[in-house]
């Protein structure tokens, strides 16, 4: 796990963050964006962190990774406004619908300036919590994804289920 790997960390972070921007911040426009790592409970309210933490080789040489990424949502308690259907903040609620979209594979190809190629993207686990005075979204996503152009040779990938 070297250059290249943190390089594609870096550029799947960036890649969702702009989708989310895209998709959610004309919903939600006073919310501030993070990539890397680092702790959400220093980061202010309203606040949405994405951390690319996993990775493993899909194939030797073919340069596509199996990623895992963890979103955190927080949002204060007393601040947000309450989806009804689900009892979430409004924030935490438009990005679960972002991240659930059927096309998010495509999705974070398109108009994507990160140099990151999704082949697969599937949303994995949600959990909600609520830490002192915020509300906490944890979603986490599964991600094949590679720098674009680094595949090597006729790369297929494994459907999964």
């Amino acid at each position: 796990m070297g250059a290249p790997y943190l390089s594609l960390n870096y550029a799947c972070e960036e890649s969702i963050v702009d989708y989310l921007i895209t998709s959610v911040d004309p919903l939600e426009t006073t919310a501030s964006y993070y990539t890397g790592i680092g702790n959400v409970e220093d980061l202010q309210a309203p606040a949405v962190f994405v951390q690319c933490d996993t990775g493993t080789e899909t194939h030797p040489y073919s340069n596509t990774y199996d990623m895992t990424v963890n979103i955190n949502v927080k949002e204060m308690a007393a601040d947000i406004n309450v989806n009804p259907a689900g009892g979430l903040g409004i924030l935490s609620a438009n990005i679960f619908g972002a991240l659930a979209n059927p096309n998010l594979k495509n999705a974070l190809n398109l108009n994507n300036q990160r140099n990151f190629s999704s082949l697969m993207a599937q949303k994995q686990d949600y959990r909600h919590s609520v830490s002192g005075d915020a509300l906490v979204s944890d979603i986490t996503l599964r991600i094949i994804g590679c720098l674009s152009g680094s595949i090597s040779g006729s790369y297929n990938p494994i459907p999964v289920s």
